[in-house]
């Protein structure tokens, strides 16, 4: 790999604001908006800088093909990337390159990781060696809102991976995901102080790190620490820290029956298996003197039933008096662990690395679970703490170099 050329196309492709619901106008052809259309078209382009088949597909999402042969295999990656946010040492959208690697939003998840392969395949290409498979890479657009109207247009017209592995989450191989439900809890306010306002979060899938109210006559705020909403333990979540005050001041009100039911345990839904364990991320509150509102990330265990998941929330809600209505629900993926596409990564890894090869299951949700016999897969090493959805995201150039070698082997073996 020319790693400098690799360099100056990730700088291009980082600089191209695709932040998800906020990076431009909305078109026909842009229907996720400009900046995300805009990424997807620069991946193209050094697709074709490459020689390789290239296809936009209504600016929802792109792919990028080598090779010949009646299967396929699929590397899923998106071009979208979450809120820069405050608190970076770095210009976000400019992939700064330091001694140690590169820091910028989305150099990690998963801009990055998406060039990364597409010059995995470019050495692939170069090599002369002969594949029984084609290789395509396909560059979502709308990864993380959970919305996935990417590849529900890309199911529409094209064809599905005999195989695929995603590089958007950690190593080793990704066997099992946690079902994810995304939940809105609502109500009408009537025993709260009329000035009463109340905005925390922004996006589902993070720990809100502010909120901010106004109440009888004061302004009061709190500042959290943002994190994944699969690992909300890993956060400090700024609408609990907040809530309380109020709660204390109103306990009848709308609000605080909202807020008592922000845990797993006041839900009815604390539950666990061998492998994983339910967790719960309270992630935006809206609220006045007239109506209030929490949104939900939950992940739940591999073994768990979310529809009975669903009906202990209902109940739990209907018990408080408010309403409840559910905006997504993603059944967990489970790959068995002795299948060839497990047991293949598996071993491509213990190759390159000295790391525990044992296939994990995470709690975040990947484009893993958008097509049959497909893992995520890299790309984060065990102990490598990348900033994913925080300030100053960041990916080693030993790190970027090691997977480049895996993903490499991934394509050829497979």
């Amino acid at each position: 790999m020319n790693y400098n050329e690799f360099l100056t196309d990730l700088k291009r492709v980082i600089s191209i604001n695709s932040i998800n619901a906020n990076c431009g106008e909305v078109t026909e052809n842009a229907p996720l908006g400009k900046g995300i259309n805009d990424a997807i078209e620069e991946f193209l382009s050094i697709g074709n800088r490459m020689g390789m088949k290239t296809k936009n597909l209504d600016g929802y999402c792109g792919y990028i093909e080598i090779g010949e042969g009646e299967k396929m295999v699929g590397i899923i990656a998106h071009a979208d990337t979450v809120e820069t946010g405050d608190g970076w040492d770095y210009d976000a959208l400019s992939c700064t390159v330091t001694d140690d690697g590169v820091y910028g939003r989305g150099v990690a998840d998963d801009k990055g990781p998406a060039l990364l392969a597409l010059y995995a395949m470019k050495e692939v290409m170069d090599s002369g060696k002969s594949l029984n498979k084609r290789v395509r890479l396909i560059i979502g657009g709308d990864e993380e809102s959970g919305g996935n109207r990417c590849i529900n247009r890309y199911k529409e017209s094209e064809e599905t991976p005999s195989v695929s592995f995603s590089p958007d989450a950690d190593y080793p191989v990704v066997f099992g995901e946690k079902g994810i439900l995304r939940v809105r809890i609502f109500g009408e306010e009537k025993n709260i102080a009329p000035d009463f306002k109340f905005e925390g979060g922004k996006i589902v899938n993070i720990v809100p790190e502010e909120a901010h109210a106004f109440i009888d006559g004061k302004a009061l705020s709190a500042k959290g620490k943002s994190a994944h909403g699969s690992t909300p333990e890993l956060g400090e979540n700024a609408i609990l820290k907040l809530a309380p005050e109020i709660c204390a001041r109103y306990p009848e009100s709308t609000f605080a029956r909202l807020v008592s039911l922000s845990s797993a345990q006041s839900l009815g839904i604390d539950i666990k298996d061998e492998m994983t364990r339910l967790t719960i991320n309270p992630a935006i509150m809206v609220a006045d003197s007239k109506n209030c509102s929490l949104s939900y990330d939950i992940r739940y265990p591999l073994t768990a039933n979310g529809d009975a998941i669903m009906d202990s929330i209902k109940k739990a809600v209907e018990e408080k008096g408010l309403c409840v209505e559910f905006s997504l629900h993603e059944k967990p993926l489970y790959v068995p662990r002795d299948s060839h596409l497990v047991t293949t990564l598996t071993k491509i890894y213990e190759e390159h690395t000295d790391f525990d090869p044992t296939p994990i299951a995470i709690g975040g949700g990947t484009y893993a679970k958008a097509f049959p016999n497909c893992v995520a897969f890299g790309i984060i090493f065990p102990g490598e703490d990348a900033h994913i959805h925080g300030p100053n995201e960041f990916w080693s150039h030993e790190s970027i170099k090691l997977n480049f070698d895996i993903i490499k082997d991934a394509i050829l073996r497979l």
